[in-house]
């Protein structure tokens, strides 16, 4: 598997895949880990790795505990261990996460926040402004 057994259970070991020329509107949670190759309106948020494939286009948040982007994101991270950008990705949003690798060629534009903790200021924000 692409994740270390330190990080994750036999649960989150489980991985859930959304195939090219999927479309959803609405929002994903996951236990354990995922591939994500399809379009979406919503928030992500896995328990494990999530891979961002090179078709995909996110318009929404993702939480994850670590995130590999070859795609589009539109919408704010928020990851407890390690994002990576890898050289097709196109990052529109805020990302807070405790370590980032940004390949050439990789677009990002907003800011990042590098935490050594797991709760994340960004989605702290977000949803205090919610509740207001």
């Amino acid at each position: 598997m692409f994740f270390n057994k330190k990080s994750y259970s036999l649960e989150d070991s489980l991985t859930t895949i959304i195939a090219e020329g999927t479309e959803i509107s609405g929002n994903i949670n996951a236990k354990g880990s995922m591939r994500f190759d399809g379009e979406i309106k919503g928030d992500i948020k896995v328990k494990g790795k999530l891979v961002i494939g090179e078709k995909s286009v996110i318009k929404g948040s993702i939480g994850a505990y670590d995130v590999e982007v070859s795609g589009k994101l539109h919408g704010d991270m928020n990851v407890e261990n390690n994002v990576t950008l890898l050289s097709k990705s196109f990052i529109e949003g805020n990302i807070s996460t405790k370590s980032l690798i940004v390949e050439s060629g990789s677009v990002f534009n907003g800011s990042c926040i590098m935490n050594t903790e797991s709760s994340s200021p960004i989605i702290e924000e977000k949803n205090n402004e919610d509740i207001k």
